[in-house]
């Protein structure tokens, strides 16, 4: 059985969310996890106006949180006739990265499943992507567009420079997503052939290796020099699903100083987006 996080903050492309990500797993058993999180806006309130604040203040956030979620929930659990998935709402007040970190704890969550609104092509991530991406490090996260369908048959990018390792159950549980889309894989290497290392090799062919053994697809592979050549292939792959595998954060990184190298790829909105782990 699938576990599968979604954050939804109740606008309309989360829907959008939901019904791909149901789609993506309409042949296996899953259990979607909605979660919505809120704070409270302490701005320009001292102490004796917390202190004095009634009830309502304090419950309304509440509320509104719990039932719209009860919405959503009940709304996915009646029209969705796929006897094999099933709909549960979690609302927290809590931030959206301690929360999510958290639901991945209690619910032992296998894919967290985050919404992109494009704006257009050329867009970047907002601020909340941005941070799931650096930040969630204990499963694998999808990034998904809104207004996108999914492809019968999407071709699964795999981009990597291999100047480090991918896991081994990072690209198992990889190949798993490859294999439930009904996908084929072309793997992206992100260096001239010319000018890769013994050990980018090396990384290489034992990534591929271990593919052709978990996904029963034709492989390809692809040379590309630099991050502006992948963005020009996934500008004009239409049907296409990146993968990028992100280092673990760093000090500067934790406490927002810098970005991640997968953040500062800028890739366009318009394209799902696979985050691996090192």
């Amino acid at each position: 059985m699938k576990r599968v996080l979604i954050p939804v903050d109740f606008a309309f492309n989360s829907y959008d969310t939901i019904d791909y990500i149901i789609s993506f797993f309409k042949k296996e058993k899953c259990d979607f996890f909605l979660l919505n999180t809120y704070t409270y806006n302490y701005n320009g309130l001292n102490a004796l106006h917390i202190l004095q604040s009634d009830d309502d203040w304090f419950e309304k956030p509440k509320r509104n949180s719990e039932e719209k979620l009860a919405l959503i929930v009940n709304k996915y659990n009646f029209n969705n006739k796929n006897k094999n998935h099933s709909f549960h709402g979690i609302s927290s007040c809590i931030k959206l990265i301690e929360g999510i970190k958290k639901t991945i704890k209690e619910k032992n969550i296998d894919l967290v499943v985050a919404t992109s609104k494009v704006i257009d092509k050329h867009s970047s991530y907002s601020k909340n992507i941005k941070k799931i991406i650096e930040n969630i490090q204990k499963c694998m996260v999808m990034v998904i567009p809104n207004l996108i369908d999914l492809n019968k048959k999407p071709e699964f990018i795999l981009a990597s420079s291999f100047v480090n390792k991918i896991p081994y159950e990072e690209l198992k549980k990889w190949s798993k997503l490859v294999c439930i889309a009904n996908g084929t894989v072309k793997v992206t290497v992100l260096s001239d052939i010319e000018s890769m290392t013994f050990k980018q090799i090396e990384n290489q062919n034992l990534a591929i290796k271990h593919l052709t053994t978990f996904c029963n697809v034709f492989i390809t592979i692809e040379y590309i020099k630099t991050t502006e050549g992948l963005k020009k292939l996934i500008r004009y792959s239409n049907d296409c699903i990146v993968s990028i595998m992100n280092s673990k954060p760093n000090i500067w990184t934790r406490y927002g100083i810098s970005r991640s190298k997968i953040s500062r790829y800028n890739f366009s909105q318009a394209t799902p987006l696979i985050v691996l782990h090192s």
